[in-house]
């Protein structure tokens, strides 16, 4: 068989992920910035992408300085410390978003993304630099024209992440289930319940395919459910800890504050003073 041939497991792998995707956008917009663009060791459960415009900035990440240049587009994945910097003037167009497969695990998660630049397409230039999108068309296509930009930091790296990504179709009901249900009232024994087990035995397997408790896993899915409705979203502090079946606000606070170092309010206000610094 020609090596670069799909086989029939590979070919229903790939109707899985395309199945399942879902790309969700938290925030997007030009942004015009300077010499106040400064920020250290920020760290948001988002995936950044780039498109600058014009002028030059700095990012800083696993100890490599991206120097951001007019025409690329870069790509920077979630849950990384960042440092950022501009020395005169850096005109981009951000999107912040997630990529999520199996609902709820981010594609940068399995992913380790081999660049973090690359050009800019003239298309997608020429769409973001007007910022005007007057109709439906308009829309669906700078849609699949970032999707298609976003895919090209991946690669072909789907053979070599199959049995992630195997393993996780394997959990797919689970996983599903955990994304329509996340609370902290979720079960052990729902989630065994998904896979048709008695719970000793799904904890078990559980911790030996996903190298960590299903508890653990429920809260860090947790923290990134409540991070994201804390930073964007109007909703009050007591709304989001009754939306996650917490007992009460001060059970809510206690757990962002265990996993985060700070209270919700603060998580917050100090998060979204970073975010409309470093659009």
């Amino acid at each position: 068989m020609h090596k670069d041939s799909i086989t029939w497991k590979q070919s229903s792998l790939i109707n899985q992920i395309i199945n399942s995707f879902d790309f969700t956008i938290h925030a997007h917009g030009l942004a015009e910035l300077g010499t106040a663009w400064r920020e250290e060791n920020v760290t948001i459960p988002h995936n950044k992408l780039y498109l600058v415009l014009d002028g030059s900035g700095e990012v800083q990440v696993n100890g490599r300085t991206i120097i951001l240049k007019k025409n690329n587009a870069y790509l920077f994945p979630l849950n990384r410390s960042y440092t950022y910097r501009c020395d005169r003037r850096l005109k981009k167009f951000f999107i912040h978003f997630n990529f999520s497969l199996f609902s709820g695990t981010d594609i940068f998660e399995l992913f380790e993304i081999k660049k973090f630049s690359m050009p800019l397409p003239s298309e997608l230039f020429n769409a973001v630099h007007k910022f005007k999108f007057n109709h439906i068309s308009d829309v669906i296509t700078l849609r699949n024209e970032l999707l298609q930009l976003i895919s090209s930091f991946i690669g072909r790296q789907i053979p070599e992440k199959e049995e992630i990504l195997r393993r996780d179709t394997r959990y797919e009901s689970v996983l599903k289930y955990i994304d329509t249900h996340l609370s902290a009232k979720l079960s052990l024994r729902e989630l065994a319940a998904q896979m048709h087990c008695a719970p000793p035995y799904f904890s078990a397997r559980f911790k030996k395919d996903f190298k960590q408790n299903v508890s653990d896993f429920i809260h860090t899915r947790l923290v990134t459910r409540a991070s994201t409705l804390l930073i964007y979203s109007d909703k009050k502090i007591k709304e989001i800890s009754e939306e996650l079946k917490f007992n009460n606000e001060f059970y809510f606070s206690r757990f962002i504050k265990k996993h985060t170092g700070a209270t919700p309010r603060l998580f917050r206000n100090e998060r979204r003073k970073i975010l409309h610094r470093n659009m």
